[in-house]
C-alpha cells in the first residue's frame, strides 16, 4: 500500500529460513533500530516473531553485462516468524504522529 510517501510491505512466510532483501536507493544509509533511514527514506521493520536487520552491500544488474555495489537491508527472521511488516517513509512524508 502506498499513499502520501507512506508505503507498507507485508510478507507472509510459508516457512523457515526466508530471507528479505531491501535493495536500497545509492545514499548514506544508517542502520536503526528497527531498520535503516538515509536523507531519502526511512525503514522500519516489524514482525510477528524475532527478526534480525543488518545494513549491508549487494550486487544490482542495471543491464545485461553490467552489475554496480548498491546498499542492502537484510531481514532474517526466526524460524517461528510467519509476518514482516516493512513501513517506507519517504523525505518530507509527513509523519502522522
Amino acid at each position: 500500500m502506498l499513499r502520501q510517501g507512506l508505503g507498507t510491505v507485508i510478507d507472509r512466510l510459508d516457512r523457515p529460513g526466508a530471507v528479505v532483501r531491501w535493495r536500497l536507493a545509492p545514499a548514506l544509509w544508517r542502520q536503526t533500530g528497527t531498520g535503516a533511514a538515509s536523507s531519502l527514506a526511512c525503514l522500519t521493520v516489524r514482525a510477528d516473531g524475532e527478526v534480525a536487520t543488518a545494513l549491508g552491500h549487494g550486487w544490482e544488474a542495471p543491464r545485461y553485462g553490467r552489475r554496480r555495489l548498491i546498499p542492502l537491508l537484510e531481514i532474517r527472521p526466526a524460524p517461528d516468524t510467519r509476518t514482516i511488516i516493512t513501513a517506507v517513509r519517504f523525505a518530507g512524508a509527513a509523519s502522522g504522529d
